[in-house]
């Protein structure tokens, strides 16, 4: 029964040259002016094979690309389509999950309602690691509305500033009574993090990867040290960066994150 039926669809699917197949009736939506959904088809194929388009893997079976007027989402049995010009696009949701089958670290993961407003048009879900959001942010011509009780790292940089705060949090506070200036990264907010050697670092005290104490002031704000410390590890291990060291900016010692400490004001 099962072949007979297969069968019996397919030849039904191909009358009128393929007008009842589900992918033709998703495209028909788009028809203007008398078109037929084969213009339509040649529309996607011809911004398809562009060297522009992006291609997000949002699985092993579930393709996510973005055209310049498209946006596709190619399953093992159906495919989404939305025009560009016509739809809205809602991150409603993101969640996080400890260990990744690609990185050694949490992986974040986004969900896009795609919704378009032609009548006829079906409203689909992407699915998105948080680390591919710009690329699509990116190339959509439409604005991304992120709902406002919704959090994610856009950037591999994000996550790993957020991370490097929650480890120097654990840290114990350096002390003191000095008045504390404005960070000399950004400007923008006053200094509160110190480098400090409070690493076990005895293996190594007399080598060249040795930490070793800073005698600066309080200077940065620990977003700029997460920054800065970022910005001097291999970026292809991204994996290694917290277990990794680095040079203080001014006075280049060398530490690693057990060394930096938040600033607590004796007189406060």
């Amino acid at each position: 029964m099962g072949p007979a039926y297969t069968l019996h669809k397919v030849l039904s699917w191909s009358a009128n040259n393929w007008s009842t197949h589900p992918i033709a009736q998703s495209l028909a939506v788009y028809c203007n002016n008398n078109t037929t959904w084969m213009a339509v088809a040649s529309d996607i194929n011809i911004e398809y094979r562009r060297i522009d388009k992006i291609v997000i893997d949002s699985n092993s079976v579930t393709q996510v690309v973005a055209t310049d007027n498209w946006i596709i989402k190619i399953t093992p049995y159906k495919l989404y389509v939305a025009h560009q010009s016509d739809t809205a696009l809602i991150l409603n949701r993101s969640d996080t999950h400890a260990m990744s089958a690609t990185t050694r670290g949490e992986v974040q993961y986004v969900n896009i309602e795609v919704k378009p407003t032609r009548t006829g048009a079906e409203t689909f879900n992407i699915r998105l690691n948080a680390l591919d959001f710009k690329d699509l942010q990116d190339k959509v011509s439409r604005p991304i509305t992120v709902l406002q009780n919704v959090t994610f790292h856009r950037t591999l940089l994000d996550r790993f500033i957020d991370t490097f705060k929650q480890q120097v949090s654990e840290n114990p506070y350096y002390e003191t009574v000095q008045e504390l200036e404005q960070c000399v990264g950004c400007m923008q907010v006053p200094s509160n993090v110190k480098l400090n050697k409070l690493c076990g670092n005895v293996s190594e005290e007399r080598g060249p990867d040795a930490c070793v104490n800073c005698f600066c002031r309080p200077m940065w704000c620990i977003e700029c040290m997460a920054k800065w410390f970022a910005s001097r590890q291999d970026e292809n291990a991204p994996e290694t960066w917290l277990s990794s060291k680095c040079t203080c900016p001014v006075c280049r010692a060398r530490f690693c994150l057990l060394d930096v400490c938040y600033v607590r004001l004796l007189n406060q």
